[in-house]
């Protein structure tokens, strides 16, 4: 366990400076910020072990059943009567439902979703792609960055390539702006401000680099097991300097004798200073790295499909076995669902009354929301 960074008061009558409390609140949301990203990696891996093992089947299973249901349906309304309003509703429920499937795997739904949505299913998959680059026109439109009228962003790939592109060439020429822009002295002395802040920064850092790896660089260790020891810490101290991790740094000095807790307490102000600055920096990078470890809202995040906002092992595992047992019993329905349909023609008519009562209460939910917008 690594040793515990802290400045500490000598007395009641010299208490910590400004600086000092930055520092200690610093080590301690780096030291929490650690402890919650390795938590969250621990419960993505249980939660992807499920998906994988637990969910995948199951969720095969579903539109294995969900296919069958369609090809029982497309077999009614070829031999069955049906009303116009009836035949309408299962034509466009069958061409949604088969559209969604096939991008699932089940390519063998394709001459069923022709056949219903009277036009072939790569047409309507360009179509649905031009849609959404449509939208994403707009979205990047808003943010102030604008789509050539003849760039092919005709699906999500070209899309993704575009703007890829569009975003090199916009940092190129904001560069080449600011290469090429006059500067006041102002300016000058404010950059020259800043570089020297950042060298100081890394200078920072090198400096316990630089006494950490002349105590355990391996190459020159002549016994073997004190050579392989070295090179066990050497790699601890390269990941750290990689990463920028000064609390890492300073916990290696801490642990091998090389400071002590005097060092810590006593340390200069200008030095403080620019310790709390990389400490600072580590944080903003350990709180995007938690934040998109979580993933926030992403609905491809397989948080997000649990609703797990806890790293409790307990809540976690109550998560998982809720979403095995909503599958499964899924799977039951519509299994059931099956065997009825394809036994029962009022039980075919009874679907097509709930799907068109579904669909008006989508269409309900819609027009209440734009009463708000």
């Amino acid at each position: 366990m690594p040793k515990v960074i802290h400045i500490k008061t000598e007395s009641e009558q010299k208490p910590l400076s400004k600086l000092q409390k930055q520092f200690n609140n610093y080590i301690k949301k780096i030291s929490s910020l650690k402890i919650e990203i390795e938590e969250t990696k621990k419960v993505l891996e249980i939660v992807n072990t499920a998906v994988a093992q637990d969910f995948a089947p199951l969720e095969k299973k579903e539109y294995e059943i969900r296919v069958e249901i369609i090809k029982t349906l497309d077999n009614w309304a070829e031999k069955a009567k049906f009303t116009k309003k009836e035949k309408e509703t299962l034509s466009e429920y069958i061409a949604t439902e088969s559209f969604s499937i096939i991008d699932m795997g089940h390519e063998e739904l394709k001459p069923i979703y022709e056949k219903y949505a009277e036009m072939s299913f790569e047409e309507a998959n360009q179509e649905a792609n031009e849609t959404t680059a449509d939208m994403m026109k707009d979205i990047f439109g808003m943010m102030g960055i604008e789509i050539d009228d003849d760039a092919d962003v005709s699906d999500p790939a070209k899309f993704q390539a575009y703007m890829q592109e569009k975003m090199e060439k916009k940092e190129i020429e904001q560069f080449e702006q600011e290469r090429t822009k006059t500067k006041s002295k102002k300016q000058l002395k404010k950059e020259e401000k800043k570089q020297l802040a950042e060298s100081q920064l890394s200078q920072s850092i090198k400096e316990i680099y630089k006494k950490l790896v002349k105590e355990f660089h391996p190459d020159l260790e002549q016994d073997e097991n004190e050579k392989i020891r070295k090179t066990a810490v050497m790699t601890r101290i390269t990941e750290a300097y990689e990463r920028n991790d000064l609390l890492s740094l300073l916990q290696l000095q801490l642990e091998y004798e090389q400071i002590n807790e005097e060092n810590i307490n006593s340390l200069a102000d200008e030095k403080l200073k620019h310790y709390n600055k990389v400490l600072k920096e580590q944080i903003d990078t350990l709180q995007s790295e938690a934040y998109f470890l979580n993933g926030n809202g992403n609905p491809m995040h397989p948080f997000t499909r649990l609703e797990i906002y806890s790293t409790d092992m307990w809540f976690v595992k109550i998560r998982i076995e809720k979403e095995i047992k909503r599958l499964k019993n899924l799977n039951k329905t519509l299994e059931k669902d099956l065997k009825t349909l394809k036994t029962s023609f009022d039980a075919v008519k009874e679907w097509i009354k709930l799907i068109r009562k579904s669909a008006k209460e989508m269409d309900f939910d819609m027009d209440f929301m734009k009463m708000f917008r």
